[in-house]
């Protein structure tokens, strides 16, 4: 019998097979996909891992979980994106993550369709708020 994929494969996967529509940008190419590095950011969000060294070095553990991870974080060349570039691009993806996020979140309704099922959701901001005063 063939074992289930870790949870955070997974999760990895449903990134590739949604749907993003390229960020317009100006100045060079990306060499790296907005869709790699956001799914960096799934494993530093999934794993709490607050700095891109932590993501590194997590991706290095010499584990059969992590060897799939890093195998997602490579692009179609082989390559890995190096330390300085995940904490560039992971400081501009912060602009698009509400698009993304909604992406994200759709994709998942459509896939998962909880409502026939008599499913009930609830959709909650937890930013921050300033009061005025």
């Amino acid at each position: 019998m063939a074992a289930d994929p870790p949870p955070l494969f997974t999760l990895l996967q449903l990134i590739d097979e949604m749907a993003l529509a390229p960020a317009p940008r100006r100045g060079r190419p990306c060499v790296y996909a907005d869709r790699l590095i956001l799914k960096g950011l799934l494993v530093m969000i999934v794993r709490q891992l607050p700095t891109v060294g932590s993501l590194l070095a997590v991706v290095a553990e010499p584990t059969a979980e992590m060897a799939q991870v890093c195998a997602a974080l490579t692009d179609a060349q082989g390559r890995f994106p190096s330390r300085r570039t995940w904490e560039r691009r992971l400081d501009r993806i912060v602009d698009d993550l509400p698009a993304l996020i909604k992406v994200l979140g759709a994709y998942l309704l459509t896939l998962l369709q909880p409502w026939p099922r008599g499913g009930r959701a609830v959709a909650i901001d937890s930013t921050d708020r300033k009061s005025v005063v």
